[in-house]
């Protein structure tokens, strides 16, 4: 029945469902995701920058991966929100637009009859004293 509302749902419920795996990613590790893996509830990364003359990594402490992704979906959902709600507010505001111009057209119909029938009386009126006279 609505088709644009149901697609931003539709796109909600798949935002809501990429947060959740994310969420569970970062509490149980990388694992084989290709993320270097973590102890889990970990929210920063240990990723190997090179590795020096000796053999030794060198690390370095950077954000978690998915905690972009979180974010990112997060202004994608407040996005769509805006949308869906945008969406609602331009159907109302077409409803009270269309009740407005059935109320200004009844108005108008029935000053016009009002019109009519004080014209119809004015002329018998003139026809009477046409024939007093």
């Amino acid at each position: 029945d609505r088709p644009t509302e149901m697609a931003l749902v539709s796109k909600l419920v798949e935002l809501d469902i990429y947060d959740y795996r994310a969420s569970l990613l970062m509490a149980v590790g990388g694992g084989t995701t290709g993320l270097p893996t973590t102890e889990g509830q970990d929210m920063m990364l240990d990723q190997v920058m090179a590795i020096d003359p000796d053999g030794h990594e060198i690390r370095q402490r950077i954000l978690h991966p998915l905690v972009d992704l979180k974010e990112k979906n997060q202004r994608q959902r407040m996005d769509i929100l805006t949308a869906l709600v945008a969406t609602r507010r331009e159907k109302y505001k077409e409803k009270q637009a269309l009740r407005g111009i059935e109320a200004n057209q009844d108005t108008a119909a029935n000053k016009f009859s009002d019109l009519a029938s004080k014209l119809e009386k004015f002329r018998e009126a003139k026809v009477v004293e046409d024939d007093d006279e």
